[in-house]
């Protein structure tokens, strides 16, 4: 019996009975002084509810309470009904709530149209009585279904007394709660705002809160996800200011945007020859001739500010100025979209042609100004500077800007001597978290592998200022021209990153978490110290793969491009290379036991952005007129996980899970609360699938979505636990755990880990930085931003590789046929069962397209079953806030 299952048996009783930690706790005080008034079901209990997402590639945050006799308001494409649950359902991979609403009607919907809820709005029973037809179909279901109509009603008539109530205060909400620099975004909660209305609420008042808050965007856009957030974001001054100007000129007859429109044609013609000039050129920016007047100015950054990403819960405050402007524009134009409005300022010369818009997002935050100018970045380092000069005494409190002042580990640390310490990451990675280490068990079947983790918590405490706004960050945002990291690099390179104290004689500090892990890929014992490494060996994965004959990660490059790779020689030592194939042995058995255990993932190819060159001292976006000529070069690569998951690649992946799997179970020991990754196995339609999806497994336990999809029924999204629960692609079952702690210079979480840790190493009998309580409350404040930045991540590369598909096809036209052309004999495979855009009245259907990477829709689609493999056309490519392929499928392969 290994460490891992003896401890799991006698802690069973400890770990069992806690329920996925829910995050709808953003107003938790509110909710219990409400409670606290609220004793029975009419006067009724209120929680917020939970979003959805396609084929689990969302995390899930947070628990919607979507039982049956929950009350929901369901709010999308502007439109707005309240119900009550009745159930759920599944249809292809995506769980559905099945819902009465008002009307009669019953509804099938996903769970992120669900904005607001109410638990236990009416008995169990009595929403499974209403049946889930369209139509009832006896009397016992009609019977139940008024019943519950009725109680809807009375909810909707109280809710409407109490926003007439509200509305009648008029309260400057706005006012009261907008930031006090008219550039930057404010935030308030649903909590707060309904405590400046009424001190002592109801749960109706709440919900009616809710609804007026909901209804004015011009000044509060709801900050995904909503339910789980319960939080505004509060529009700027600035903003605001410019959207009732607009507001105001377009019912002014030849006012300022008809005088705007007329200087702007001349610019979008000659915008428009640069770029045909100018296709093959690198990127440049020269002056122009400012013809912007204050007025222009105003209408060009109202255009700017309008190409955010906005969902349909609420209506679009840019929408009718957008509208205006446009058409004056392009009179005829077709019906305005995110993407033409993106075309226009690309045109109008306020954004340049290579503008990634992912990064003027205003969630993520990002300084736009080049870090060698940027006051912001300034300001940091003079904090770092002023933090490493502070000395504060021993014992004495610590500042904002007080660093430790001397090691807090410094007595308990495992000094490694001599053992080499392997750094493998990426050839231009830039913050190095993890080194790993091996050691024999002579006469043992076992061997002893370290994962070396980088200890800044051994140097910033959690009360200074950059830990504070590292905690409202998340992580280090990474985009092909730049990143921007979570802490300021005059840290990171000072002690932090792995190596950085090489020459200085001096040796690194570590968190490192050990496994003794057998033949078998079982770890027998674990130990988690901090560590003094001090013979560091910083290497990249292609030249360790080529200097020991690894398997290397295998890329297609689909538009051809590939430059020859940068030099990667390296020369080892026969004991290097005995170490890193023990290495590799060690890994192999831990994903052969995955294989064992039956643990299946399916994959999807993914693309990145290589070799990308912008030259310095661009400036994008402005206002001040440009001529933007040429175009950065890069390429795009494809490839899979089970391509990429390989010789060092994989050397590295699986010693980081050992230490994510021996962080959960030191934790547990000593009684540490930690938010652990969970995931639950997909599920299929069959036991007989299961067995052929086992079947196609490669040795790293892949299977191809393509493969999957027909006997596919749901893939449970990955979440959070503050107990070991199970995590099914890593093979871990209940009890085990795996909590993330090996990227403390880049994601908050993990650091927030490392200062348990250094509690615990440290013996207090203290109460831990974090309890539960502050966990909870650091999901819940932060959930938004991990969304928000996971979403830009993908989205990033995802626009890069449109834009490529765009040029192809333009320098395509210029220039004629190509050889090796991609886009012959294009392939893909339908992800679902086609359906009726309302909107458009088309049928449609999406694909994935795997020698691309990339998904698109197929528009005027047919009937089709998933994974029919499809010959395709592409027919349009939309960049803007929602990028868009569109298809036409030349017919079934």
């Amino acid at each position: 019996m290994n460490i891992f299952t003896q401890k799991l048996i006698e802690k069973q009783s400890k770990v069992g009975g806690r329920e996925y930690l829910s995050v709808n706790r953003a107003s938790q005080s509110l909710l219990n002084s409400v409670k606290s008034r609220a004793p029975s079901n009419e006067q009724l209990a209120f929680a917020p509810g939970k979003p959805e997402g396609p084929l689990g590639e969302e995390d899930d945050m947070s628990l919607t309470e979507c039982s049956p006799g929950t009350f929901v308001e369901l709010r999308r494409n502007e439109g707005l009904a309240h119900g009550v649950v009745l159930g759920d359902t599944f249809i292809e991979t995506s769980k559905f709530i099945v819902t009465l609403v008002a009307s009669g009607e019953v509804w099938t919907h996903n769970e992120g149209d669900i904005m607001f809820s109410i638990p236990a709005f009416t008995s169990a029973q009595q929403a499974i009585r209403c049946g889930y037809d369209k139509i009832a179909t006896s009397q016992h279901e009609i019977n139940a279904r008024v019943e519950v109509l009725k109680r809807l009603r009375a909810l909707e008539n109280a809710v409407e007394q109490e926003q007439t109530l509200l509305t009648s205060k008029r309260m400057n909400l706005y006012a009261a709660t907008r930031h006090g620099d008219p550039k930057k975004w404010g935030r308030a909660t649903l909590g707060e705002m309904t405590r400046l209305l009424n001190k002592t609420p109801s749960i109706t008042t709440v919900f009616a809160a809710h609804k007026y808050i909901m209804d004015q965007p011009k000044y509060f856009v709801a900050r995904e996800p909503y339910t789980s957030t319960q939080t505004f974001n509060v529009r700027p001054q600035e903003d605001v200011a410019c959207i009732e100007a607009i507001n105001n000129w377009k019912r002014i007859p030849n006012g300022p945007l008809h005088q705007f429109a007329e200087k702007a044609r001349a610019v979008i013609k000659q915008s428009k020859q640069d770029y045909a000039e100018s296709f093959s050129e690198p990127p440049s920016q020269q002056p122009a001739e400012q013809i912007w007047n204050n007025s222009d100015k105003v209408i060009l950054s109202f255009l700017l500010r309008s190409l955010r990403p906005f969902r349909s819960t609420q209506s679009d405050p840019y929408s009718l100025g957008q509208s205006a402007i446009m058409k004056l524009l392009d009179p005829h134009g077709p019906p305005i979209a995110d993407y033409l409005v993106y075309r226009m300022l690309v045109d109008l010369r306020v954004i340049a042609p290579w503008q990634d818009i992912v990064s003027l997002n205003p969630a993520l935050d990002l300084d736009q100004e080049p870090e060698a100018t940027s006051p912001r970045v300034k300001e940091k380092n003079a904090i770092v500077k002023r933090s490493f000069a502070s000395k504060p005494l021993p014992d004495s409190p610590l500042g904002p800007e007080d660093f430790y002042a001397a090691d807090p580990l410094h007595s308990v640390r495992h000094d490694f001597g001599n053992l080499p310490v392997y750094v493998i990451d990426d050839l231009k990675a830039e913050e190095l978290d993890d080194g790993i280490s091996v050691e024999t068990c002579p006469g043992e079947d076992a061997t002893w592998v370290h994962t070396h983790v980088a200890d800044p918590a051994s140097i910033i405490p959690p009360s200074h200022i950059l830990a504070k706004e590292a905690m409202a960050r998340g992580s280090t945002t990474y985009q092909c021209h730049r990143s921007w990291p979570l802490f300021p690099r005059t840290l990171t390179q000072r002690g932090m990153s792995l190596g950085s104290r090489s020459g200085s004689g001096s040796p690194d500090r570590t968190l490192t978490f050990s496994a003794k892990v057998d033949s078998r890929g079982n770890i027998m014992d674990y130990k988690v110290r901090a560590g003094l490494v001090r013979n560091v060996h910083v290497l990249n994965y292609n030249a360790v793969d080529e200097a020991m004959g690894f398997d290397r990660a295998v890329r297609s490059y689909p538009f051809g491009g590939v430059t020859k790779p940068a030099e990667t020689k390296i020369e080892l030592t026969p004991n290097q290379k005995n170490d890193l194939r023990l290495l590799l042995r060690v890994a192999k058995s831990s994903v052969d036991k995955r294989q064992r255990d039956g643990v299946v993932m399916y994959i999807l190819p993914n693309a990145q952005i290589e070799h990308f060159k912008l030259p310095p001292g661009l400036n994008s976006p402005t206002l001040e007129n440009s001529h933007f000529r040429g175009f950065p070069s890069f390429n795009v690569s494809v490839s899979s996980i089970d391509g990429i998951d390989r010789g060092s690649r994989s050397i590295v992946a699986e010693m980081m899970k050992f230490a994510c799997r021996i962080a959960s179970q030191f934790c547990t020991d000593k009684g540490l609360p930690a938010l652990r990754r969970t995931g639950e196995p997909m599920m299929v339609s069959s036991e007989a699938a299961m067995e052929r999806i086992l079947s196609l497994r490669t040795p790293r336990n892949y299977v191809p979505l393509e493969s999957v999809l027909p006997d596919l029924l749901l893939v449970p999204k990955a979440g959070y636990s503050l107990t070991p629960k199970r995590h099914f692609s890593l093979g871990l079952p209940e009890g085990e755990g795996y909590v993330r702690v090996t990227s403390p210079l880049r994601r908050f979480s993990d650091l927030m880990v490392h200062w348990q840790i250094h509690h615990a190493l440290i013996g207090s009998k203290a109460k831990p930085p974090f309890d539960e309580a502050a966990l909870v409350n650091y999901l819940a404040a932060n959930v938004s931003q991990e969304k928000v930045q996971a979403y830009a991540d993908r989205v990033h590369v995802l626009f890069w590789q449109m834009m490529k598909l765009k040029r192809w096809m333009e320098e395509r036209e210029r220039t004629g046929p190509v050889e090796n052309d991609p886009l012959e004999n294009l392939q893909g495979f339908s992800t679902n069962v086609p359906f009726k855009n309302k909107s458009e009245h088309v049928l449609q259907g999406d694909v994935i397209i795997p020698s691309l990477a990339l998904k698109g829709t197929v528009r005027n689609a047919e009937v089709w079953p998933l994974s029919t493999r499809l010959s395709l056309k592409i027919k349009d490519i939309q960049l803007g806030v929602n990028l868009k392929v569109i298809l036409e499928a030349k017919g079934v392969v």
